[in-house]
């Protein structure tokens, strides 16, 4: 396979994220390629998302602000009125990109394509193409999903797609980036060439340093918390609306923001028998990026919790890092690779489990803690996102890792 250089465009990632800031996806893929960059390793987007910011074009028709230009290709949220409609484009999405992708590699240096979480055609047909041009060829993964949480359920197509990713492609493609020891594990036993990077964030970037709302909660007297997120059927809030409940019982002590999700849902989930939230729930509905750090930066602690099962051990969340890296410590289960970053009472708090119970009791424990106390969780949230996080730490095994590609014998 063809040797990395520094040319311009050496490295093409595409795939299922909307670039460049409206999901974790598209974060996930940034990190990446902003750590490649620091070895000088350059890369283009051909993201899934309809269209290119409007603040990103110029007038060249490259972009700017994000650092990297982008090809919007317009392959994820199209509306599907039925259920087969949306599970043929599931499983076949992606020939616009292909197309485009067969296109650019005819007329430009590219040493390698990078792929997060698509379906196997997709893969597959990119893979043909890159073997037939001698470019080497990555899989980023970072979900194994749960058959339930997907269109048709355990026993549909889609779930048989994602299946036959994980147990077949994936070891024939044998280049995997993954985001847990979870996938690390597995995907090595299949005989795949691993490198495990956890979510990554440039530390360096305004957005995270901004500490203009910190001191809303220095002069506050009540424990604010954090929810950033669309719970979906992978996030735990029950037993956390249930807790408060108790807490906020006789004067509300505890309060919640909750970002990403709208009211109506949150009505409609859990509070169906009532007209309105309890005071202490304050829903903010989907806000942009670069404005989430500034909610963090208002509140004590995040939290987050999920259920022992193989989506949350085989994924890893990006709004645990985000939180950490605002300076806002993690109240969460043993999931995943968190154990190996939440260390209990130090950046945040482990819980046995996701039960009301359990959070009550930590809730109760978080209330009797001095401001002087949660500062220094919250310092050392802050100082454990640098020193597990920060892109410049995977910059080199990044490197050395597109190095031994070519090692590779398809």
């Amino acid at each position: 396979m063809s040797n990395i250089s520094d040319n311009t465009h050496s490295v093409i990632i595409t795939g299922a994220f909307r670039f460049p800031d409206k999901d974790a996806a598209a974060q996930r893929v940034m990190g990446i390629a902003k750590a490649l960059r620091i070895e000088n390793i350059n890369s283009i987007f051909c993201g899934w998302e309809t269209t290119p910011r409007i603040e990103d074009l110029t007038e060249e028709g490259t972009y700017k602000n994000t650092g990297f230009d982008y090809y919007s290709q317009a392959e994820l949220d199209l509306e599907s009125k039925y259920l087969i409609q949306k599970i043929y484009r599931s499983l076949f999405r992606g020939r616009k990109t292909i197309h485009w992708i067969k296109n650019y590699v005819k007329k430009n240096n590219v040493n390698t394509i990078i792929v997060y979480n698509a379906n196997s055609y997709f893969i597959y047909r990119l893979f043909s193409i890159a073997r037939k041009k001698n470019i080497n060829y990555i899989c980023d993964c970072t979900e194994w999903y749960e058959g339930s949480h997907l269109p048709g359920g355990k026993y549909g197509i889609v779930n048989v797609d994602n299946n036959i990713r994980l147990r077949f492609l994936y070891p024939v493609i044998r280049n995997i980036i993954v985001i847990s020891s979870f996938l690390e594990t597995y995907l090595k036993q299949k005989g795949c060439n691993t490198l495990l990077i956890p979510p990554i964030v440039d530390m360096e970037d305004d957005k995270w340093n901004d500490t203009t709302n910190n001191a809303i909660i220095k002069s506050s007297n009540k424990i604010k918390l954090i929810y950033a997120g669309d719970p979906g059927k992978k996030d735990l809030l029950k037993s956390v609306f249930l807790a408060l409940r108790l807490i906020n019982e006789k004067s509300i002590q505890i309060s919640i923001d909750l970002i990403g999700v709208n009211k109506t849902t949150i009505m409609s989930s859990f509070y169906s028998d009532s007209k309105e939230l309890p005071t202490y729930i304050s829903c903010n509905g989907r806000v942009s990026h670069e404005k989430v750090p500034g909610f963090y930066h208002q509140c004590h602690f995040s939290i987050l919790l999920r259920e022992n099962k193989r989506y949350a051990n085989a994924g890893f969340p990006t709004k645990l890092v985000e939180s950490l890296i605002s300076g806002v410590p993690v109240i969460t289960n043993s999931t995943s690779d968190i154990p190996k970053y939440i260390k209990h009472g130090e950046n945040g708090f482990l819980l046995k489990n996701t039960s009301t119970e359990e959070l009550t009791k930590c809730f109760l424990h978080i209330l009797t803690l001095k401001k002087s106390e949660i500062e220094k969780m919250k310092q050392r949230a802050k100082e454990s996102s640098r020193e597990n996080f920060d892109i410049r730490l995977f910059s080199k095994p990044l490197k050395t890792y597109f190095s031994n590609l070519n090692k590779i014998i398809y």
